[in-house]
């Protein structure tokens, strides 16, 4: 259950347990933004829809990387793989936080990727590469669902 409280004048923190039992805590400088937030962290404790907020703040670099560290593949298709990541994704997506990658922001990148002579089929492997990254974000509880599926 979250808890508001008052901190000073136009200050309110909301404290939750997470299903790790850990507590955090967020500021807000309207109590309704924080009333708002309190309901939402309640509805997706209870749905278990809940997304560790620290997770969501790694980079899709670092998930990459893992990615690349776990891959069972021939040194030809990891070539092909790091390529791709390389000059598409890390380039459009490599420094930001997980919890921030869209849906519409991959149509965004599919856009781009086309505008920039890219053949359709070259945005298909782009795709085949993206989806499995974001695939061990949700897995590791960065992300509740996989924005590139």
């Amino acid at each position: 259950m979250a808890s508001i409280q008052k901190r000073g004048p136009g200050r309110y923190r909301v404290r939750y347990r997470g299903p790790d039992r850990q507590e955090r805590s967020k500021t807000f400088s309207r109590k309704v933004d924080a009333e708002r937030f309190a309901s939402t962290v309640e509805v997706d404790l209870a749905r278990g829809r809940w997304v560790d907020p620290d997770r969501g703040r790694t980079t899709f670099r670092q998930y990459a990387d893992l990615w690349l560290e776990t891959l069972d593949c021939t040194a030809k298709t990891r070539e092909s793989y790091e390529s791709l990541l390389n000059k598409w994704l890390l380039a459009s997506f490599g420094a930001l936080p997980v919890q921030t990658i869209s849906y519409s922001a991959i149509e965004k990148f599919k856009v781009s990727m086309l505008g920039s002579g890219a053949s359709p089929k070259t945005v298909t492997n782009a795709l085949n590469v993206l989806n499995p990254i974001l695939n061990i974000a949700v897995r590791d509880g960065a992300l509740f669902a996989n924005p590139a599926r």
